[in-house]
């Protein structure tokens, strides 16, 4: 007998779990060893224009999460306009015209956060000769209504939408007001006026934009850039401080194509796989040996009859059973292939009638696909 509830949707964009970040260490956990003093000095990743060791902590108490986090000195008590950016590089270029949430935690002792900003470029900052305070921000935290600083130490998250131009590869936060921050700090032998940084993130908003092919290799040369302190300033000076473009491969877009699996493929009440389930996953296997690949995302979910225990593993159990079959009958990387299960939370229908149950009981195959 032929199953009707068997049905094959192509859409687009329907799942909106985020890709990869396009930061590294964006925890700052990852500690750098320098070439200079062979010590823990700073973050994998993660590079000031300063000099000093006063900018990178490793302090429970002090940091927003772990045991790590850097500082920017916003200004000085005594020296005009002095001040310190830091800057990363992405692991792939921005695709123009796509937007990317920015999201990162910052505090500070002084009122001064809506003076920080962010840059979007493709050239090094730590080439510029300029000083800091001619830099041109893409834009400052209290650009977005949303970032909202209250007069206090606490860590506040903040939160930036940036729509790419093409082709940045380098992220730099740094007090970007043309106003000067000088004078007494208030605080006991203390004349920096620092503002704390930690956490960060950077996804693009279009879900079906994926990381692009080469990013381990663009991690390990991040990583492999090790200089800070004097032999930093030996190594922008053999560049004699001109910036030059870094061109990286740019994000690529994936293509969502939706499988739906009625309950009706599986054996009543479990996860076990019908004859006709496993007929339609050896065809989805034949579809995606002819594709490149990203990524299978595989949902489960079931009606609101039983309890709320029982609808979530059978969920969990047919998800799994779908997604281990796709992997072992086809050629896909098991990393690339995400199981989970939703219960009767998701439901497409009312459960009041048996149309809409049925349609409620269902696996969901999410295939990602390269462009």
């Amino acid at each position: 007998m032929k199953h009707t509830g068997l049905y094959l949707i192509l859409m687009l964009g329907v799942f909106s779990a985020h890709g990869q970040d396009l930061l590294v260490n964006g925890g700052l956990e990852e500690e750098n060893i320098c070439t200079e003093y062979k010590i823990n000095c700073a973050p994998e990743g993660w590079i000031s224009n300063t000099a000093g060791f006063s900018n990178y902590f490793k302090d429970a108490g002090r940091a927003w999460d772990g045991t790590h986090c850097m500082a920017i000195e916003a200004g000085h008590s005594s020296k005009p306009f002095q001040r310190t950016f830091v800057r990363t590089q992405f692991l792939c270029a921005l695709k123009k015209g796509h937007q990317y949430r920015l999201e990162f935690y910052i505090k500070s002792p002084f009122r001064i956060l809506d003076s920080i900003g962010v840059c979007f470029g493709s050239t090094d900052p730590l080439l510029d000769k300029s000083p800091v305070y001619k830099f041109k921000p893409t834009a400052y935290l209290c650009d977005n209504k949303s970032n909202v600083f209250p007069p206090d130490s606490n860590w506040q998250q903040a939160v930036i939408i940036y729509t790419a131009h093409g082709g940045e590869t380098f992220l730099t936060v740094s007090n970007y007001s043309k106003r000067d921050i000088t004078g007494p700090t208030g605080l006991k032998m203390e004349s920096h006026f620092l503002v704390y940084i930690d956490n960060f993130s950077m996804y693009p908003l279009d879900p079906r934009e994926r990381i692009c092919s080469n990013w381990k290799q663009t991690k390990a040369d991040i990583y492999e850039q090790n200089e800070r302190h004097d032999m930093l300033q030996k190594w922008i000076r053999i560049h004699n401080g001109e910036p030059e473009t870094v061109v990286l491969q740019s994000t690529t877009t994936a293509r969502t194509d939706t499988i739906i699996l009625s309950d009706l493929l599986f054996e009543t009440a479990k996860a076990n796989l019908q004859p006709e389930g496993t007929k339609l996953l050896d065809s989805v296997l034949r579809y995606l040996s002819r594709k490149q690949m990203d990524s299978v995302v595989v949902e489960g979910h079931t009606d609101d009859r039983g309890t709320f225990l029982y609808n979530q593993q059978l969920s969990v159990d047919r998800a799994n059973t779908t997604g281990t079959y796709l992997v072992e009958h086809g050629s896909l990387n098991p990393f690339s292939v995400i199981t989970r299960g939703f219960g009767a939370t998701h439901p497409v229908r009312e459960n009041s009638t048996p149309d809409g149950r049925r349609l409620n009981r269902r696996v969901e195959v999410f295939l990602y696909i390269r462009e």
